[in-house]
């Protein structure tokens, strides 16, 4: 793990539950955290108003202040502070329509007995360091204007967190002519495999709505800037790739741990090398260089990052900030973060984790035999606890796929 110098390390915790707040201070009294507990809403304020906190965990059921309403305040007030919701099983479906609001990036399942919810806490505050180095920072900074989500993004969550139809919400896609085109190719290609439709709600049932939320993250962003013909090639390579990774990611998660990936999870490949197109738009040098020694030396877009010095300010790292500054789920920036470092990721999604590092490496070995029809997955240097025959018949359809155009 990177030696990071924390700063601060004060969180908030609130929740009526007497019981959970001493929990929690009883399992972080030796971490060095400083926890501030609030049985109220009203207490956990006024701490803001007077604290530096660096995380907050938050019940949504409180007596005095709807947990919503709370984690709307800090996050109109005290945007930087990170936002996470502590709830029981039978609330998580509540909980996960505020992340979809982007109201917090994560929940807590309680009771936590058994699990090591300080080695948790320790490596949310880590990842968040690694999001504040200097290096980052300064090189974000750079950046004249930054990308913005549009309209149509914001609607689009509302929309799905009020858990409206598939026809209400085709009815606010056919607001952006080119996303809409987007979702009806996506559904058309081989990647989702269902054959001709020219219905944006059948599209949409094809493609799933967690995968159009980061669809049309992805691509709204993209239209807003503009791309030399070069940088449209460019382009192409990274969504096609991000796509490619998105599809097999649960074939790979069922086939290495024997079940299915949680929904939450199935399309976050497509925004993992979303920092690419960051550095693609506002840092091009630095991108022609990383590819240009790419090619040189025959090593990995990310080996050659770190061997140009760009460490700590990576494109995992780059993506990893805007898609937080998003307020997108907080497995999407994991998954940019730690692509490339599954290690170094939190215990609890490491698996997840693995499995994207894996994917990636996987599918770039394939884009380089796409056109070798004597390919041998033994030419494939990566991890071979996979069954051969599966990983071989995944490699096939993968290598179908990679000839799949994306226009802009």
């Amino acid at each position: 793990m990177d030696n990071i110098n924390i700063v601060m390390r004060n969180i908030l915790v609130v929740d009526p539950d007497i019981n959970v707040l001493k929990q929690i201070e009883h399992d972080l009294k030796d971490s060095g955290i400083r926890v501030f507990s609030s049985s109220s809403g009203r207490l956990g304020i006024e701490i803001l108003d007077n604290e530096k906190i660096d995380i907050i965990f938050v019940e949504l059921e409180m007596p005095d202040i709807d947990g919503f309403k709370f984690l709307a305040y800090v996050q109109s007030k005290y945007p930087d502070i990170d936002r996470l919701i502590l709830c029981n099983e039978n609330d998580k479906i509540t909980a996960t329509r505020a992340i979809m609001k982007g109201m917090a990036s994560s929940f807590i399942e309680k009771p936590w007995i058994g699990n090591n919810i300080p080695a948790t806490i320790i490596q949310l505050l880590e990842t968040r360091e690694k999001l504040r180095q200097e290096e980052l920072i300064n090189q974000i900074k750079n950046i004249h204007k930054l990308p913005a989500l549009p309209n149509i993004y914001n609607q689009l969550m509302g929309a799905i967190a009020a858990e409206k139809s598939f026809k209400q919400i085709s009815a606010i896609i056919q607001q952006d002519v080119t996303i809409a085109a987007k979702l009806l190719q996506l559904a058309n290609s081989s990647i989702y495999g269902f054959g001709a439709t020219s219905s944006l709600t059948r599209a949409l049932m094809i493609v799933g709505v967690q995968a159009l939320r980061d669809i049309v993250l992805t691509f709204s962003i993209i239209n807003q800037l503009n791309w030399s013909e070069e940088q449209k090639s460019y382009l192409e390579m990274i969504s096609r790739h991000s796509l490619i990774v998105s599809k097999y990611m649960a074939e790979f998660y069922k086939l290495k741990y024997n079940k299915t990936v949680p929904d939450e999870f199935t399309s976050v490949g497509i925004t993992h090398d979303i920092g690419k197109i960051i550095q693609l738009q506002y840092f091009s040098n630095d991108f022609l260089q990383i590819t240009g020694n790419m090619k040189k030396n025959g090593k990995t877009y990310y080996e050659n990052e770190i061997l140009l010095g760009f460490h700590k300010r990576t494109h995992c790292e780059i993506g990893a900030y805007f898609l937080k500054s998003w307020n997108l789920p907080e497995i999407n920036s994991d998954v940019s973060l730690y692509h490339h470092t599954p290690h170094l990721a939190p215990p609890n999604k490491r698996e997840l984790m693995e499995i994207a590092s894996f994917v990636n490496r996987f599918a770039n070995f394939i884009w380089t035999q796409k056109n070798n029809s004597s390919w041998d997955i033994d030419d494939f240097t990566g991890d071979h606890t996979y069954p051969y025959k599966e990983l071989k018949e995944i490699g096939e359809l993968m290598r179908l796929d990679m000839h799949v155009r994306v226009e802009f």
